[in-house]
């Protein structure tokens, strides 16, 4: 990914699940992921990077069924959502899992 783009993950009221979604103001991630949330810091985070000239971000929503763990997350295919951070990163195999269901 060229660095020149901030990712932003978490939990959104709706929109795809595991998945990089490139946005390019407010308005795409609104049409997307859903209005401000007070159950998604990330509506807040995405709102504010484009309010303090933000160019374009990319979006993961982070989406776990209730009931199963965040440490043995269920497979993509039943709706878990998440990603590893590998060869590129700094931390080899970083994992992200959502930690509560999304909408």
């Amino acid at each position: 990914m060229p660095p020149n783009y901030t990712v932003l993950v978490g939990r959104a009221p709706f929109g795809p699940i595991c998945q990089a979604v490139l946005i390019s103001n407010f308005g795409d991630y609104q049409r997307t992921f859903g209005e401000l949330s007070l159950d998604s810091t990330m509506s807040y985070a995405v709102n504010d990077f484009f309010q303090n000239g933000g160019g374009q971000a990319v979006i993961v929503r982070l989406y776990r069924p209730q009931g199963s763990s965040p440490y043995n997350p269920p497979s993509p295919l039943v709706g878990a959502a998440g990603f590893v951070l590998s060869s590129s990163s700094v931390i080899p195999g970083l994992t992200f899992s959502a930690a509560t269901p999304g909408a």
